[in-house]
């Protein structure tokens, strides 16, 4: 569910957890959550949808906000259901590993 806090800031309610979009640490969390490599780490559509409390110019953001992330959940499915094909979770999250062990200079 996507809602508004008191100063108009974007709020997403999924899985249980709730991500205050305007504060860093909540947006880390969240940004980590829906780029996980893991299919097990189920990021719903349904998730997306806006609270229908909301009016005018929150609506309209919290509205934008849901188009964004409903298609960038179906892009994730589509594209973790390709990658599912040819690697394991396990092997991604390896191969991530690698790559970021390469950017600092370390060798593994």
């Amino acid at each position: 569910m996507i809602k508004t806090d008191a100063d108009g800031g974007i709020v997403v309610e999924a899985n249980g957890t709730t991500y205050n979009l305007s504060n860093a640490e909540s947006y880390t969390a969240f940004l980590m959550w829906i780029t996980s490599p893991n299919e097990a780490n189920a990021v719903p559509v349904s998730a997306f949808e806006v609270e229908l409390d909301l009016h005018g110019d929150l609506a309209a953001k919290a509205t934008r906000y849901s188009e964004f992330l409903k298609d960038f959940a179906q892009r994730r499915a589509i594209k973790l259901e390709q990658l599912g094909a040819s690697l394991t979770s396990a092997q991604r999250e390896s191969a991530i590993d690698e790559f970021i062990a390469a950017l600092k200079g370390e060798d593994k």
